[in-house]
């Protein structure tokens, strides 16, 4: 809006893919340092078209995943 009147904060996380890099943001003082009132994620999301963006409430895309790989050799 052309009425906007505060601050905006852009948060870029590292390790995000390993769920690493927000709980040391965190633990680090981020939110101390920087506070805020709200939190937008935004996440890449192939498919849509270029220059838009989508737009939830709640989790989306939220979802972690680890798979543990065995090599065994004869």
């Amino acid at each position: 809006t052309k009425n906007f009147n505060g601050t905006v904060r852009l948060i870029f996380q590292p390790g995000e893919e390993t769920m690493e890099g927000s709980p040391a943001m965190i633990a680090d003082g981020l939110f101390e340092r920087f506070p805020v009132d709200a939190v937008y994620g935004m996440h890449n999301m192939p498919g849509l078209p270029f220059g838009k963006f989508h737009f939830c409430e709640n989790e989306m895309m939220a979802k972690f995943s680890s798979f543990r790989w065995r090599f065994y050799c004869r």
